[in-house]
């Protein structure tokens, strides 16, 4: 057997071919063909993000099984298919075709459930071809070249309605996408070592002008990669690769620089313990690292320039110091007041804030905010006592800010002054009535 995996975008188109083409088998929907893909489409548009809703197989049998096949076993065939493949919950439709030289059944599915979840589709070909493998041996049917076990000449479909591909050939092309997908998966950091990986798997990969890959079975089948998926172009794929080996060289520095190496020079030699050959340029700000024949920039790697990376090693080696110390601190002092001043003592300053529940160690430019040691509950139970934080005696309280207020005594100065004013209105005014 040889099979067929589509997917459409019409019902009404898929179904009308099968039924002009060919006799009703079963189907699990009600009524006839004509309102198949009516029902079909109502169902299908609860989930308008699937734009090709409709799944087509197609299982033709070589043509010494002809004899063999009848309806009922065609019906065993598509129930027991359906059900492998994950549709046989799904609406769907199966005719019989005999306009070919080989007897084949068409089955019509609707991608999307009752409940408007979608089946996954993935890897189909691949599955199908497995299912329809075991369905030789089950039903005694003729193995196929397909499957590797026999010379039977390879059979084609003279579908006019769809593509005349070779079925063996499309099930070649699923095989070496998984493979191409597999080893991408691994992650190599370059083309050298995915070239490896698939040869591991008797797949040989070709570069032609540096513009294109090609990808070979050990029978001889070859395809191009932007074929196979055009996320497999050799653009696409050294641009995946390269994402990989800048990953790599990232998680191999902070791996490094998680040792807390006290110089740069430490800290190159942790890189050369996980293969990485660190180099500086001649004029001693710049630095790469490699590894399979791939070289990055230290600004390539979180643009992690030679000065920034001096810096941050600087800075890990003094605040694992600081660490050392106060833990050092609260192994010795019995109480918190104690630890405190003996932290002072050495350069190192706790600061809390109200409301906060954690400390804050201070030293130069190093500032420490995490980790238990900056825990007021684990620092509490370590000396049997409560931490103060509301206003601790060894915090600086914060300063009132000052509120400029308005001048009151002036704002009164100016009230009696116009009493004043009234004053002297009111009087002239009696005078000047008395004289009248």
């Amino acid at each position: 057997m040889v099979g067929k995996v589509l997917t459409r975008s019409s019902f009404g188109v898929t179904i009308n071919y099968n039924e002009r083409k060919g006799e009703l088998l079963i189907s699990n929907m009600i009524g006839t063909s004509s309102t198949y893909s009516r029902q079909m489409e109502i169902v299908a548009i609860q989930n308008d993000r699937i734009k090709k809703p409709v799944k087509h197989f197609v299982l033709a049998f070589a043509p010494e099984d002809e004899k063999k096949i009848t309806p009922e076993l065609c019906k065993e065939f598509i129930s027991d298919y359906l059900k492998q493949m994950g549709y046989e919950n799904n609406q769907y439709c199966s005719y019989l075709h005999k306009d070919t030289d080989n007897l084949h059944i068409h089955i019509v599915c609707n991608r999307v459930s009752y409940d408007g979840r979608v089946v996954k589709d993935s890897n189909e070909k691949y599955k199908s071809r497995k299912i329809l493998n075991s369905f030789e041996k089950k039903y005694g049917l003729q193995v196929t070249a397909e499957s590797g076990k026999s010379n039977h000449k390879d059979y084609k479909f003279t579908d006019n309605h769809h593509n005349k591909k070779n079925i063996v050939e499309d099930d070649r092309i699923t095989y070496l996408r998984e493979q191409v997908r597999w080893a991408l998966k691994q992650h190599p950091i370059s083309l050298e070592s995915f070239k490896n990986l698939l040869s591991e798997k008797n797949i040989k990969t070709e570069i032609t002008y540096n513009k294109g890959i090609k990808f070979c079975t050990d029978k001889g089948f070859k395809i191009s990669g932007s074929r196979l998926n055009k996320l497999y172009s050799l653009q696409n794929i050294n641009a995946q690769i390269r994402k990989n080996g800048i990953f790599q060289f990232k998680k191999a520095l902070h791996e490094a620089l998680k040792t807390y190496p006290e110089n740069i020079s430490n800290l190159f030699a942790e890189l050369k313990k996980q293969g990485f050959q660190v180099e500086l340029n001649k004029a001693g700000n710049g630095w790469t690292m490699a590894k399979d024949g791939v070289t990055l920039k230290g600004s390539e790697l979180n643009r992690m320039s030679f000065k920034k990376l001096k810096e941050t090693v600087d800075i890990n080696y003094k605040s694992k110091t600081i660490r050392g110390i106060i833990f050092e601190e609260i192994n010795r002092n019995k109480t918190f007041k104690d630890f405190v001043n003996s932290l002072n003592n050495r350069g190192i300053e706790v600061k809390t804030e109200s409301g906060e529940s954690k400390l804050i160690y201070e030293s130069g430019d190093i500032k420490i905010g995490t980790g238990k040691i900056c825990n007021l509950e684990w620092v509490e139970n370590n000396f049997g006592q409560p931490v103060p934080i509301k206003q601790p005696d060894f915090v600086q309280p914060k300063e009132t800010p000052k509120i400029s207020l308005p001048n009151l005594g002036a704002l009164n100065t100016q009230s009696g002054d116009d009493d004043e004013e009234e004053r002297k209105r009111k009087k002239k005014k009696d005078s000047y009535e008395q004289t009248i």
